[in-house]
């Protein structure tokens, strides 16, 4: 499982602000699988397929698609 998602925390205590980065493993196949049998991949499969893409590939294609409209 090599993909994880990134988050940020941010905390500010007695005017000291400090940052922690973590990443949460997810199995992204798993959860494509489960998002094809939702009511959102039934009405939108193609945009759905652009955003599998960019979670295996971590690149925003949405922004490339559009970009070259």
């Amino acid at each position: 499982m090599k993909y994880a998602t990134p988050y940020t925390l941010l905390t500010v205590k007695n005017g000291v602000a400090s940052v922690e980065e973590h990443r949460v493993k997810y199995d992204v196949y798993s959860l494509i699988e489960k998002v094809k049998t939702t009511e959102q991949y039934e009405k939108a499969p193609v945009w759905s397929e652009v955003i599998f893409r960019e979670w295996l590939t971590g690149h925003e294609w949405e922004k490339k698609i559009t970009d070259s409209v």
